[in-house]
């Protein structure tokens, strides 16, 4: 695939900050991920809390995508708003294998299909300060 394919929901793009500095909940757990996955993230780049029009730090990118290449396994979480302002949460998994299990939460978008899904990627990159992917199978539900 010639372009790589940037995770964007519903073409809403936001920026990061931590949860504990806005004060707000934290997103829900990794959906559809297992324990067993969950327990061999060997580096945690952390859950962030998106606005309207910003976008993930550059440390928390490099974190994820330095983890990836190395093999190691790793954990990203955020969550973005909706243009109505409805959350959609996104958790990055990264295997030893180089794979990358990317589930997204919409349940609360009012305006959407309320749904759990998960995706296999491969070929981690950076566009415009989103992660984004050369290939990523068919979403399935998670």
């Amino acid at each position: 695939m010639a372009a790589a394919t940037v995770l964007a929901v519903a073409g809403v793009f936001a920026a990061v900050s931590p949860t504990a500095e806005r004060g707000t909940n934290p997103p829900p757990p990794a959906m559809g991920a297992s324990a067993a996955v969950t327990a061999a993230v060997e580096v945690d780049c952390g859950s962030h809390v998106l606005r309207q029009s910003e976008r993930l730090p550059d440390t928390a990118i490099a974190c994820f995508l330095d983890a990836v290449g190395a093999r190691r396994p790793a954990r990203l979480a955020e969550t973005r708003p909706t243009m109505e302002g409805d959350p959609i949460h996104t958790v990055y998994v990264s295997g030893a294998d180089g794979a990358v299990q990317v589930t997204i939460d919409s349940r609360q978008d009012r305006f959407g299909v309320p749904r759990i899904t998960r995706r296999t990627c491969t070929g981690a990159v950076v566009e415009h300060r989103h992660i984004g992917f050369t290939q990523c199978s068919s979403p399935e539900p998670a």
